[in-house]
């Protein structure tokens, strides 16, 4: 199916385009970024489109705020999903252009679902009450507690069988490009989720 993949990215001309490396991204603004991308990619499979899209939002989020306090710059959420897409067409060209067998991705995106886990058990341990609508000092705690996640998963041994996260990988990024690689959470994708969940 990697071949198929690849076949379906450059029929939209998308193999060949890359995103050039983001000046001044901290390691975790871009492992963030990534996450956000395949998480992404996983809210074409139908059954996993809302938990996959809270997911690559969270990572979103993240990235912004790591992005931010590095360069100073405030990105827009058009920036963010720009920059989300661009990282997608980027992972997809790779992943389909890895050997068989190498599961460099599927590597990758297994630490963002453990890393996941480490940032939930985080949030956990804090305690918020967040106004409705953002005060200076709201806005200003709220990033000080996404600059404090984990930088990365704490988890270091795998007992689970790569090439399953692989095929899961696989799935999502497929039914991304069969869709016309939207590269925002646009009406496109929306329309296209709805009409798989009523032909199941």
């Amino acid at each position: 199916m990697k071949k198929i993949l690849l076949l379906l990215l450059l029929s939209l001309g998308l193999i060949g385009n890359s995103y050039s490396e983001l000046s001044g991204n901290t390691e975790v603004a871009i492992n963030s970024l990534r996450c956000s991308a395949m998480f992404y990619s996983q809210s074409a499979i139908p059954e996993k489109a809302k938990l996959a899209s809270g997911y690559g939002q969270l990572f979103q989020q993240i990235y912004g705020h790591h992005f931010e306090d590095f360069t100073g710059k405030n990105l827009s959420y058009g920036d963010l999903s720009e920059a989300r897409g661009q990282a997608l067409l980027e992972i997809s060209k790779e992943y389909s252009e890895e050997s068989e067998g190498d599961y460099i991705i599927a590597q990758e995106f297994r630490h963002c679902v453990y890393w996941l886990q480490d940032i939930g058990m985080y949030f956990n341990t804090i305690e918020t009450d967040f106004p409705e609508i953002h005060t200076t000092e709201s806005a200003l705690e709220e990033k000080q507690i996404y600059l404090s996640i984990p930088k990365k998963s704490s988890t270091t041994e795998f007992n689970d069988d790569i090439s399953l996260w692989d095929e899961t990988l696989l799935e999502g990024l497929y039914l991304w490009a069969e869709m016309g690689a939207p590269l925002s959470f646009s009406d496109q994708l929306d329309k296209e989720i709805e009409s798989r969940n009523e032909s199941n």
